[in-house]
């Protein structure tokens, strides 16, 4: 059985990519940005085979 990830994951991400524009003093978000927050949100939705 394999899960992917939920809406609150997807909302995770959204916040996540917004306050790593923040912090980084941009008003935009960047691809980078969610790429950045992705890996963390999703690590535990990952399954290796």
């Amino acid at each position: 059985m394999q899960y992917g990830a939920s809406l609150r994951a997807t909302l995770a991400v959204t916040v996540g990519a917004k306050a790593s524009t923040f912090l980084a003093g941009r008003v935009y978000v960047t691809p980078q940005d969610v790429k950045d927050v992705a890996l963390d949100v999703l690590q535990h939705r990952i399954m290796l085979t």
